[in-house]
């Protein structure tokens, strides 16, 4: 019965601070990716994608770069993710192309 299988969206845990949106995603072992604010209003003033963020999170090409602890910072070509491993989920606390995007 279809009633009781819950609504996927409903399985989504609450953003760690409001203001923060969480997304179910499957990446390096974890169902959801959060999108800190300061995060999507540099996504928004940089023309960054959560596509292209989740991409990157999947399939870096550089890791390990210097980050503030307990950050950790990957990157695809000039696209840098800044971002903390939690339990149950990565938050992506900013992101910035080094030089012109394309």
């Amino acid at each position: 019965m279809t009633d009781d299988i819950p609504d996927p969206i409903s399985l989504v845990p609450e953003p760690t601070r409001p203001g923060n949106k969480v997304v179910a995603t499957v990446v390096n072992r974890h169902n959801y990716v959060e999108f800190t604010d300061h995060a999507m209003d540099q996504m928004t003033l940089r023309n960054i994608s959560e596509e292209e963020i989740i991409e990157v999170l999947r399939n870096p090409n550089e890791r390990g770069l210097p980050a503030d602890k307990p950050h950790i910072r990957i990157r695809t070509g000039k696209l840098n993710v800044v971002y903390d491993w939690m339990k149950d989920r990565l938050v992506v606390v900013t992101t910035y192309v080094e030089g012109p995007k394309k």
